[in-house]
């Protein structure tokens, strides 16, 4: 897919304008998708319950076929026993390696010091529409 080259307005004002504008239209495209994605889980759902019911792994319609696909996957059932074993066998792999930034910020607001990590600030523009 193609996409036009923007042109950047001449003041900053303009700008502003039309990175409102731009993120507007990208809302309300993303409204539709939204209910594209709901109406696909739906169908997804429904496909996989007849499936279920005629005690079918596939089908095929005109232009595609589905079939089940099977996969193992985990559940943590109890968390401090698995975070035990985890640093019991140096099995650090087996946890996603990023920050809850949420619990953290309490702890700073409260004046607590992490050890091993460090704030850093980052910068984004908030954008806002003027009063009507």
């Amino acid at each position: 897919m193609a996409t036009k080259k923007l042109t950047f307005p001449k003041s900053i004002g303009a700008s502003i304008d039309l990175l409102y504008t731009l993120r507007a239209n990208r809302l309300a495209e993303e409204k539709q998708i939204e209910i594209l994605k709901n109406q696909e889980t739906a169908l997804r759902e429904h496909i996989m319950a007849n499936f279920a019911k005629a005690d079918l792994d596939g089908a095929k319609g005109k232009i595609a076929t589905a079939s089940i696909k099977r996969s193992t996957q985990a559940t943590i059932t109890d968390w401090p026993k698995y975070l035990k074993w985890v640093v019991k066998e140096g099995a650090y792999a087996c946890v996603q390696k990023r920050a809850g930034i949420t619990a953290l910020r309490e702890y700073w607001d409260n004046k607590k010091v992490v050890p091993g990590v460090e704030q850093i600030e980052v910068e984004d523009l908030s954008l806002t529409k003027v009063g009507s």
